[in-house]
């Protein structure tokens, strides 16, 4: 059975264990007087097992686990945003460049047959 007072094991019969008895015959309560017992622990929570702590080995295992993943996922996020930043600035270049002909280019042969077109025509030759 479990004592009422703190919820250790107790004997067989027993109501509280000899600690919770030994602090309440240090502290006695008038007969009546109306008291309030912990609510207990369910047998659950009592026996789970606490976790054992890790050697140093281990902990650096485990926290070069850790790196490895966190270095992983750094670059893919990283790959992520400049794959996008590419796909962005390559948008913005398409924009403001025209679509067609080179206007520069086109310009500047315009201008050189037009010169020779009237070189042509004041001279004579077809």
């Amino acid at each position: 059975m479990a004592c009422l007072k703190c919820g250790r094991d107790t004997a067989e019969g027993q109501v509280f264990c000899p600690d919770c008895l030994a602090q309440m015959t240090r502290y006695p309560v008038q007969p009546g007087t109306i008291i309030q017992i912990p609510n207990r622990k369910s047998s659950a929570q009592r026996r789970t097992a606490k976790r054992r702590s890790l050697t140093p080995e281990e902990q650096v295992k485990l926290l070069r686990a850790r790196l490895r993943t966190l270095t992983v996922l750094f670059l893919v996020v990283l790959l992520l945003a400049v794959g996008s930043s590419a796909l962005v600035i390559r948008a913005l270049v398409r924009r403001r460049l025209p679509t067609g002909q080179n206007y520069s280019s086109t310009n500047i042969s315009t201008i050189s047959t037009s010169e020779s077109v009237s070189r042509e025509t004041s001279t004579g030759t077809p």
